[in-house]
């Protein structure tokens, strides 16, 4: 019963949520800790200030792109200081020097039971190096946090995740954004993965950077094949007196990157010019009888918000506090009247989705791959012009009897291994790493047509969706 231990949360065991129960807080937030961030320093000891004061109560953290071990450390033992005893990151892909991490951290105020991860089939571009979000780099994926909640709250399954960035003004439209078909199946995966790993009448929550807002399929796809619940949208609200009127609408809309009012809004070389803002951090909740929202709101989202002198990252943090009835009994607030809870598995059956989501979801399969299959034929062709400019190189020289020093030698061999390099680097990406995103975008495609099939008795579309992925690539 190491929960006892927790004074908050023994001062909030006897209830006080909007719905009666014991009230649970969870926050997550995108911490910008990247070698390159500005004002690093400060920032990370504003947020081991809050951390170690602990005001709002906390009792889940989901900390993402906590990259650098030092600052993830300070954090991890400010949590500690304030009643965050318990943590875990994710060790997952080659991270910064020094980080060895996913970027993904999970402070608990109750013991953790157990953990799992799951990286994502395709994630980023190899040669990408300075996006960082290929998967051998990044390790992106989802995290699974089992923590042992009090008796009035039962079992806690917790999702942590970060997608794919977007690196232009355009997100999430064909043609501008390189990443789009990556984020979209990486929520299919994740999406299938909580529906697999929950368990019956835990409380699922998700802290979630989508790097896509509400509207567009990478976030309805996460919703819609889980069942869970977007908490802004179901209870977010304004901070009232936090911020001027002018800035209103950004709370009214929930926005949480590139947003008027946080110090680095117009003034972060890492952001594409034009990018707009957007709300693209998320909590996502298991909505039941038992598990009620009692709010939800944006948190260090200025520098005003916080003792320190310069916003705590370029995004803001979103916050929810939820209420939990006891497991074994619900209020009816109809009658009054005490009654069992119903302690539905979550797992145990699909949420009701829609036909269209599955349709759209599968022609965003077919687009991310004839996507790969262009990419692999530019590749290829890339490969081979090296190579011949390889080969070219190395022999027309002595071709035509010029004189040869050791010097031009040098440079003729270093230019030809270079050469020969590059191409070998095409060849690795179009044969491996394109084909790897291409089979992972058919599995998608098929499964998808299994699941509706499934769903609505569309037996015909599962083995047309399985003849059209395995028919032979275009030219």
């Amino acid at each position: 019963a190491a929960w006892t231990s927790s004074a908050a949360g023994a001062k909030r065991g006897g209830g006080g949520g909007a719905g009666g129960g014991m009230q649970v807080r969870i926050l997550t937030f995108n911490v910008w800790n990247i070698p390159v961030a500005q004002h690093t320093r400060a920032r990370i000891d504003g947020l081991a200030k809050v951390l170690r004061e602990n005001k709002d109560q906390l009792d889940v953290v989901g900390l993402l792109e906590c990259w650098m071990e030092r600052d993830r450390n300070a954090l991890i033992a400010a949590g500690k200081e304030g009643g965050l005893a318990h943590h875990i990151f994710f060790r997952n892909g080659c991270g910064f020097p020094g980080g060895q991490s996913s970027g993904l951290v999970v402070l608990s105020r109750w013991p953790i039971e157990n953990t799992f991860y799951h990286r994502f089939t395709a994630a980023g571009k190899a040669q990408k190096v300075l996006h960082w979000d290929y998967s051998l780099y990044s390790g992106k994926g989802i995290g699974l946090v089992q923590i042992n909640g009090p008796p009035q709250v039962g079992p806690i399954d917790f999702y942590i995740s970060h997608f794919v960035a977007y690196y232009t003004p355009r997100p999430e439209q064909e043609g501008h954004d390189e990443y789009m078909y990556h984020r979209r199946l990486g929520a299919w995966e994740a999406a299938r993965f909580i529906r697999s790993t929950a368990r019956k009448g835990s409380f699922v929550a998700c802290a979630v950077d989508l790097n896509a807002d509400p509207s567009t399929l990478t976030a309805k796809a996460l919703t819609g094949l889980t069942g869970l619940q977007d908490a802004w949208a179901e209870a977010g609200r304004a901070r009232q007196g936090a911020l001027p009127e002018a800035l209103d609408e950004v709370e009214a809309k929930g926005l949480t990157c590139n947003y008027a009012g946080n110090c680095y809004f117009e003034n972060n070389q890492w952001i594409a010019s034009g990018e707009p803002s957007a709300r693209v951090d998320y909590i996502l909740f298991s909505k039941s009888e038992r598990i009620a929202i009692d709010w939800c709101e944006r948190r260090f989202s200025g520098a005003d918000d916080t003792e320190a002198v310069v916003s705590l990252s370029d995004h803001s943090a979103v916050m929810a506090c939820f209420s939990v009835q006891d497991e074994h009994q619900t209020r009816s607030l109809a009658t009054g009247e005490e009654r069992p809870a119903r302690r539905k598995s979550f797992s145990s059956a699909e949420p009701g989705v829609p036909a269209e989501l599955l349709d759209e979801l599968a022609k965003s399969a077919q687009g991310g791959i004839r996507c790969a299959e262009r990419r692999r034929a530019i590749a290829v062709r890339k490969a081979i012009v090296f190579a011949i400019v390889s080969f070219l190189a190395l022999f027309v020289p002595f071709s035509f009897n010029f004189e040869l020093t050791t010097c031009t030698l040098l440079l003729q061999f270093a230019l030809c291994a270079g050469f020969a390099l590059s191409g070998y680097s095409y060849f690795i990406l179009a044969n491996i790493t394109i084909m790897d995103d291409r089979s992972a975008m058919m599995y998608m495609l098929e499964s998808v047509a299994f699941q509706k099939a499934h769903l609505f008795g569309d037996r015909d579309s599962a083995a047309t969706a399985a003849a059209a992925a395995s028919k032979p690539e275009t030219p």
